[in-house]
Formats: C-alpha cells, sequence, structure tokens
C-alpha cells in the first residue's frame, strides 16, 4: 500500500511540472553542469582556487544565458512558421489576456456492458441510447394507437388550404394565383426578401459613411489612399502594423515625432525633404530599390487582374 501512494505520488509530481516549449536537452545539461560549478565555488574557501572557480561559473553561466536566448528565438521562429493566421500577435493576445480557450474532448462513458466508450461516436451513441426512448409499440395503449394514426393523416380544418384544387393542376393553379396578385394593388412589404432589405439598409449605410467621410476634415493623408468608401470595402487588405502607419501618418517617421517634440529636426537621413510617410513612398532616395521593386509588382498585379 505505502508503495502505491508512492507511486501515485511520483506521477502527480510529474504530470503537474510544465516545461517550457522552447527548452532543450542541452539546456538540462547546461543547467546542471552550471549548478555543479556554482556549488563548487560556494565550497572552495581558498582566495585563489576561488577566484577561478568564481570566473569558470560565470563565463558558464554568460553561456547558459546565450543558449536560453537563442532556444527562445528558435522556438518563436518556428511558432511563427506553424501557423495559419496570418496576424501572430492574435494568439499572443490571447494568451496575455486569458482568453485563449482550448476545445474541450468529450469524456468517455461507462456502458451497460461494464466497458467504457473508445471514442467521440460511442460516447455519442450511448448517451443517445441511454437518453432517449426506444420507439417500441409493442406497449402502446389505445391512446398511444390513436395518436400514432392521427399523426399519419392529413390535416383537414378550416384553416387548411388546398394546394391544387378538383379539376385544376398544381401549376394551373400556381398560375392563377400569380395573375391574382398582379391584379392586387395592395403593397405588402412583409413579401420583400430579406437579403433586399440588407442590401438597401447597407447601400444607405455607405452613402452616410460617404458623407460624413467627405465632411470631415481629420484622416487627410488616409482620405488620400481611400477617398472612396465603397471601393475600400470592396478591397482585401491584410492590415498590419507598418500599413497602418503609412496610410495614418502616425508611424515613428521623424515628421510625427518632431510635431511631439520628441527628436529637434523632421528632416529625412536623405536631406532632401521633411520624413513624412509620402516622402518615403515617393521621394526618398534610400528608398529608390524597394520603390521600383514595388512600381513592377504593382504594375504585374494590374496586369495580371485584367
Amino acid at each position: 500500500m505505502q508503495q502505491l501512494i508512492q507511486n501515485l505520488k511520483d506521477h502527480n509530481r510529474k504530470n503537474n511540472y510544465k516545461s517550457a516549449p522552447w527548452w532543450t536537452q542541452e539546456l538540462t545539461i547546461k543547467r546542471k553542469r552550471l549548478n555543479a560549478l556554482r556549488r563548487r565555488y560556494e565550497k572552495t574557501h581558498t582566495t585563489e582556487l576561488r577566484e577561478i572557480c568564481k570566473k569558470t561559473y560565470h563565463g558558464e553561466n554568460s553561456r547558459y544565458q546565450e543558449t536560453i536566448k537563442r532556444e527562445k528565438i528558435n522556438s518563436w521562429k518556428e511558432c511563427c512558421n506553424l501557423t495559419s493566421n496570418p496576424n501572430l500577435w492574435n494568439t499572443v493576445y490571447k494568451i496575455a489576456t486569458n482568453k485563449h480557450t482550448r476545445s474541450l474532448s468529450m469524456t468517455t462513458l461507462l456502458k451497460p456492458d461494464g466497458s467504457y466508450t473508445s471514442n467521440l461516436n460511442e460516447t455519442v451513441q450511448a448517451m443517445l441510447d441511454h437518453l432517449i426512448a426506444t420507439d417500441d409499440q409493442t406497449g402502446d395503449t389505445e391512446y398511444h394507437k390513436r395518436i400514432r394514426i392521427q399523426t399519419k393523416e392529413p390535416n383537414q380544418t378550416s384553416d387548411d388550404r388546398e394546394f391544387a384544387s378538383a379539376g385544376h393542376s398544381r401549376n394551373e393553379l400556381a398560375d392563377k394565383l400569380a395573375k391574382e396578385a398582379t391584379k392586387n394593388n395592395e403593397i405588402c412589404h412583409n413579401k420583400i426578401p430579406k437579403s433586399e432589405i440588407v442590401r438597401q439598409e447597407s447601400e444607405k449605410t455607405i452613402t452616410k459613411w460617404q458623407q460624413h467621410w467627405d465632411a470631415n476634415t481629420k484622416g487627410l493623408v488616409t482620405k488620400e489612399y481611400f477617398p472612396n468608401i465603397k471601393e475600400r470595402i470592396k478591397m482585401k487588405i491584410s492590415l498590419s502594423p507598418n500599413f497602418t502607419a503609412l496610410v495614418t501618418a502616425h508611424g515613428k517617421t521623424k515628421a510625427y515625432l518632431h510635431c511631439f517634440k520628441i527628436i529637434q529636426s523632421p528632416e529625412c537621413i536623405c536631406t532632401h525633404g521633411s520624413q513624412t510617410a509620402e516622402h518615403l513612398i515617393f521621394d526618398c532616395d534610400r528608398l529608390e530599390k524597394e520603390r521600383r521593386r514595388l512600381i513592377v509588382y504593382t504594375v504585374q498585379e494590374e496586369d495580371s487582374s485584367v
């Protein structure tokens, strides 16, 4: 019994320990070596030997910290390559704000024969067999039998309307009703499709949005890139911090930082003007190579879309 309790304690202790995803066997060996050097340094009392052990320990500690940093970077790169989400920071934000939820798998259930379910299909089937009774007609009373007969008979009430009356085929009756509808001048808004209502309200919203956008004096730089709201909504743009900084002129450009007196001069490093987002895109000499590459890529995209 004592051995069984000890085994359970060891098992729980192992399961509660969570290793970092970037931890490797190399780091385990280096950590053991570093701890051994630290103990040797603490137990050495001779001045000369203690100084040697101290240098050895600090050197090994530096290499240990560099290895940890390298493994963290490699782990992050691997995570970036494996993730399917174009915005890598979504997962990081959810984990940091404790909004990252994991899908819970259904547990196993004990079946009537004493065995346990082994997969999701068996678990669902066991729940259905237990919660939903079998439709056995052998134990039906007279009341149950009358209910079964009524469910099979067609409804014959005053509210029912025949789809096709005697002497009329279904197509003929449908044509007759369609002609009657064309002669009826009464307008019923309930007959407008839901999709049409959504389309009309969407157009009204976009029109109102465009009016506010044209009358607003803020966001002038963004308005130069996207003057038309309807056309902007049709565009499929992958947003990023750099893209947002360019189209809003709120990035870390010298002109923007100079407005808040963070730096002394707004002049670009090319010395040909103030370093604004527009200057970097169209005029800066330092970005001439990137600018030509962007023009070629844009022309190719336009040709392929034609």
